[in-house]
């Protein structure tokens, strides 16, 4: 439900600033694959919009962080 708002956002950001460098940050991602899957569609939404801009694409920074009785490590298995 929220990513065609995060898409919308995106773009509106994209189009304003053109920034060089996007930092994105889950403060509260989950443990699991979920949190790539977020990371996937607002990378995929970046390029999108920066496509049709014609534009070059630009550097991407994510901070992902979860509570410490999470564990960390099963995002990336």
């Amino acid at each position: 439900m929220v990513k065609p708002i995060v898409g919308a956002s995106i773009a509106e950001l994209c189009c304003t600033l053109f920034p060089e460098c996007l930092k994105v940050a889950d403060l509260g991602c989950s443990p699991g694959p979920n949190t790539l899957l977020v990371v996937s569609d607002i990378m995929d939404s970046i390029h999108t919009t920066y496509q049709k801009l014609n534009r070059p694409p630009l550097s991407l920074q994510f901070f992902l962080n979860d509570l410490p009785e999470n564990d960390f490590n099963t995002v990336f298995r």
